[in-house]
């Protein structure tokens, strides 16, 4: 057994996986920047291909700014009281020769990101929602961004209108697991 041991127990962790739901509806009520810098620690966190470490992050506040993004968003379907938006720095990638369009690792590494920052999300009591359907020229229009950071999804998260009532179920994981080959039923 690994001497290594987390402080919370895999039946907990599970718990927390097996509850976090998306949301969609924000009560009009800032986020804590304690919480907002936990988040982004999680983000840091995430193991990356190669260490690259190609994801920047913006964070949004500002009321205006989160009117002209949401304008550009149909994945938007709400104002949230802050939005993460996480770029992947085109320029490190490339100076490694390694071009993000051309290989889906970055596109793993910012996934990896996003579920630690949605995990961190619900241990905190907040709620979260991805969005991936924006504009992205616009975004980097809005925002000021270079054009080697290049916005690749987007996170609304703040505390949500109504509680997320959930009762996990018990699963199969036969159901969907094949174990040495694939087997059909």
């Amino acid at each position: 057994m690994n001497e290594f041991r987390l402080k919370i127990s895999s039946e907990d962790f599970l718990y927390l996986i097996k509850t976090r739901r998306v949301t969609r509806q924000f009560k009009k009520k800032k986020v804590n920047n304690e919480y907002l810098e936990l988040i982004l620690e999680s983000a840091f966190w995430t193991p990356t291909g190669g260490n690259q470490r190609l994801n920047q992050y913006i964070v949004i506040q500002e009321a205006d700014t989160l009117r002209k993004i949401r304008a550009v968003s149909p994945g938007m379907l709400s104002l949230p009281p802050v939005l993460i938006i996480n770029c992947i720095d085109t320029n490190h990638s490339e100076g490694e020769e390694f071009f993000f369009d051309e290989q889906p690792l970055a596109f793993i590494d910012a996934g990896t990101a996003l579920e630690n920052m949605l995990l961190m999300t619900q241990v905190l009591g907040l709620g979260a929602c991805p969005v991936m359907s924006f504009n992205k020229q616009s975004v980097q229009k809005l925002i000021g961004l270079p054009q080697y950071l290049v916005p690749f999804l987007m996170i609304m998260l703040g505390e949500p209108l109504k509680p997320h009532l959930v009762k996990p179920a018990s699963i199969d994981i036969n159901k969907f697991t094949h174990w040495e080959e694939y087997k059909k039923e």
